[in-house]
C-alpha cells in the first residue's frame, strides 16, 4: 500500500522528469536566433510532429505561443513548465537542432533517459527521434 508521502514523493518525482501539460504546443522562438538556428528549430518539431498525439506549431517572433524559447548563455538547455520557457544555448548546427528537439520533448512531458542513444538522452544525445525516443513518448501518452 503507498502512503500519503509516498505518494507525494512519486507525484514529486513524475513533475520533475518533464515540464509538459499534454495540450496544443505552439513555440515562439526569440529574435535573437539565426535564420539557420531557427531551421533547425523547425527541423527539431519536424522530427517530432508525426508521433505526436498533440498540435506542435512553430510561430514568427510576436505571434501568440504556448511557449517560448529564448538563447541562453547561462546553461546548455533547461525546459520551465511553470513560465512555459525553453532556453537553448547557441552551439553548431548538430548541436542546435539536438538542443531544439531534446527541450521540445520535454514540452511534451517526456523525461531524459539515461543510458542510451536518444534526443532525449541529457548530455549531446542523437540528431533525429531514435526507437528509445518513440518508446519513451508513447509510455508518457504523448506520441501515438
Amino acid at each position: 500500500m503507498i502512503r500519503g508521502w509516498q505518494a507525494l514523493g512519486l507525484l514529486l518525482g513524475i513533475l520533475a522528469a518533464s515540464c509538459g501539460d499534454g495540450g496544443p504546443l505552439t513555440f515562439a522562438l526569440s529574435e535573437a536566433f539565426t535564420p539557420d538556428e531557427r531551421e533547425q528549430a523547425r527541423l527539431a518539431i519536424e522530427d517530432w510532429r508525426p508521433h505526436s498525439l498533440t498540435t506542435l506549431a512553430l510561430v514568427e517572433p510576436g505571434e501568440a505561443a504556448s511557449w517560448s524559447i529564448e538563447l541562453t548563455v547561462d546553461v546548455s538547455g533547461s525546459c520551465d513548465g511553470t513560465s512555459r520557457t525553453i532556453r537553448v544555448a547557441r552551439g553548431g548546427v548538430e548541436w542546435m537542432r539536438y538542443a531544439f528537439g531534446h527541450e521540445v520533448g520535454h514540452a511534451m512531458g517526456l523525461g531524459d533517459l539515461e543510458g542510451v542513444h536518444a534526443t532525449m538522452a541529457p548530455y549531446k544525445g542523437d540528431v533525429g527521434l531514435t526507437e528509445a525516443d518513440l518508446t519513451e513518448c508513447r509510455r508518457v501518452g504523448s506520441c501515438r
